[in-house]
């Protein structure tokens, strides 16, 4: 019950997160800045990680982020950092790809 519960906030926090790409993608004309905005914010809000090393539940990098910055006993954000990277590198690359395959296979 405790995993469905879990599934249920990651689908709620990924709907939000699209919610705030479009929102934020379709205020800007220039189709290079859209890219980078589409990367930044969906690879920052999406991504998620392990609340603490060693347990199974996952929970937004972001929001970990925050506590990490608030509690005195840190994990370490490092640990944090690269997977958010990771995740803005993937999304940007997901999106780019996406672009091309458009572009080239679908010509008008």
């Amino acid at each position: 019950m405790n995993s469905l519960k879990n599934d249920f906030n990651l689908a709620i926090i990924f709907s939000i997160c699209f919610c705030h790409k479009f929102s934020f993608c379709n205020s800007y004309k220039k189709k290079t800045l859209k890219i980078f905005i589409f990367a930044f914010i969906f690879g920052t809000l999406s991504g998620v990680w392990f609340v603490e090393p060693g347990n199974l539940n996952l929970a937004p990098i972001i929001s970990i982020l925050f506590l990490e910055n608030t509690i005195l006993s840190s994990n370490g954000v490092l640990r944090l950092i690269r997977p958010m990277a990771g995740f803005i590198l993937l999304s940007f690359l997901t999106y780019f790809s996406m672009i091309l395959i458009k572009k080239f296979l679908f010509k008008n």
